[in-house]
């Protein structure tokens, strides 16, 4: 169940992740480099071999490029949409490192001051707004160490499986 706390953490995490995150272009090398890799196979629809400046391009692992390909098929090339995988990303890194507090601790406050420090920290804030590995892949590691707490207090065998899926996927994230 969504406490208040939650609710008030995800109302200012969507709005410092997502508000007028398409009015710039492109800024960096890796936004334009990802882009790119990203547009050549949603226009070859080969969404196994990326390609940058005519070579094959296997500098990353393919998660984000993926994502991002996925997002250009979907809705085009805009900015917003491009930038959005990772602005998804670090809002469930901020709801599910509350969630997490919340558990390991016993305390919604533990929770809701997680949440604070997550939206007060700059640069969490900058590297969920632009392309890049690393917030995807903070994201599956942050899944997998709470997939396995839950293992570890439930021994359930789902968590058990969950946890090794989000690992698979931040291996498949980030070289």
């Amino acid at each position: 169940q969504i406490t208040n706390h939650e609710s008030l953490i995800a109302f200012f995490a969507v709005f410092l992740l997502f508000f007028r995150l398409g009015v710039t272009t492109l800024t960096n090398w890796d936004e334009a480099w990802f882009a790119s890799v990203a547009a050549d196979m949603a226009e070859r629809r080969d969404f196994l071999v990326g390609h940058w400046n005519g070579q094959v391009w296997f500098y990353e692992p393919p998660i984000l490029t993926w994502a991002l390909a996925g997002m250009m098929t979907v809705f085009g090339k805009q900015e917003f949409w491009l930038r959005s995988f990772n602005a998804l990303c670090g809002l469930l890194i901020v709801l599910l490192s509350v969630r997490l507090a919340h558990m390991v601790s016993g305390s919604r406050l533990a929770g809701f001051l997680t949440g604070i420090i997550f939206l007060s920290n700059i640069e969490f804030l900058f590297r969920s707004r632009q392309i890049n590995v690393e917030v995807p892949v903070t994201l599956f590691l942050l899944a997998s160490l709470s997939s396995t707490f839950m293992a570890a207090k439930t021994k359930k065998t789902r968590w058990f499986v969950s946890t090794g899926l989000f690992l698979g996927l931040s291996f498949l994230t980030k070289r």
